[in-house]
């Protein structure tokens, strides 16, 4: 009987995380929609699912612009230059958030990132190779991801993992292996 209600959790949890985050975007656009949305118009539960489809739309037509448009590609860099690089406020966020992105996009195109196993705190732990120049690893502590340590200057070793399987590994608490971490 166990085995059964255990097998039948395993199958309803990933389910339930994936619908959960579709309520949470739906929600999210919903709260969009009524933001844009006209006032003479009346809210239908599928508005939300266009604004979205609008936004990934307008999203790839302003990357295809300015990628193959080079006019405004010279535009686009001539006000940066003359006009953001001189507020100083705006200059500073605009330059962090261009370095951010630039270097999601390099690793996302690049797949450059090297999963390692550093030895800290008496113990060894598994984590992304940042920058193989200067020694930078993030190792990303469970349940969230997203937080860590960073050690610069590390001694590491090289796994033969990907940087999914790592954050998969660290997530669940050890619980997913795979065979190459161990």
């Amino acid at each position: 009987m166990k085995k059964i209600f255990k097998h039948g959790l395993s199958m309803l949890i990933p389910l339930a995380l994936v619908a959960w985050i579709i309520i949470w975007i739906y929600n999210l656009f919903t709260k969009l929609t009524v933001v844009i949305l006209p006032a003479p118009m009346a809210y239908q539960w599928w508005y939300p699912i266009v604004v979205l489809f609008g936004m990934l739309i307008t999203i790839f037509l302003i990357g295809f612009i300015f990628k193959f448009i080079k006019p405004l590609q010279w535009a686009k860099d001539k006000f940066d230059k003359y006009i953001i690089n001189r507020i100083p406020i705006v200059k500073t966020i605009y330059e962090f958030g261009n370095k951010l992105v630039n270097g999601f996009l390099n690793d996302m195109q690049e797949g450059k990132d090297k999963v390692v196993k550093v030895n800290a705190f008496g113990c060894k732990m598994l984590g992304i190779l940042t920058d193989e120049k200067n020694k930078v690893v993030f190792a990303p502590t469970g349940p969230n991801p997203t937080n860590g340590f960073i050690f610069v200057d590390a001694d590491y070793e090289e796994m033969e993992m990907s940087s999914v399987e790592v954050i998969e590994f660290v997530t669940s608490l050890g619980k997913i292996s795979n065979k190459k971490s161990t």
